[in-house]
């Protein structure tokens, strides 16, 4: 009798879980200088107030799905997640030598690789 009340009682418990995070997710358009970036945010909406944020830097094959699934991790475990696009245009490199001449294009001008002035 007392194994049949407990598992009954166990089940009542597990069936009344919080509900999960609800990861919300959006490609996020910004410029720098006159270039065009697309980053991707991600968020669970069922959190109310500030929230810690964290950015992701995406390896040089780009803004692929892999930095996206971590902005969506984060946002699992209570941050917003933003990957942001170091190319432009949300380019992304499959093959290593793609992957250069990525890199090349943003390190050959100083003023694209400068920092931005938030003032």
């Amino acid at each position: 009798m007392h194994i049949r009340v407990g598992i009954a009682l166990a089940a009542a418990v597990l069936t009344q879980a919080p509900p999960r995070a609800r990861v919300q997710t959006r490609e996020i358009e910004y410029r720098q200088g006159d270039t065009v970036l697309k980053g991707f945010i991600a968020f669970d909406d069922a959190a109310s107030g500030k929230r810690p944020g964290v950015l992701v830097v995406h390896e040089w094959w780009g803004l692929n799905d892999h930095a996206r699934n971590q902005a969506r991790r984060l946002a699992e475990a209570g941050y917003v997640g933003f990957a942001l696009d170091m190319y432009g245009n949300g380019k992304v490199a499959t093959h290593p030598q793609d992957a250069q001449a990525f890199v090349a294009e943003v390190t050959k001008s100083p003023a694209r690789s400068r920092p931005v002035s938030w003032s």
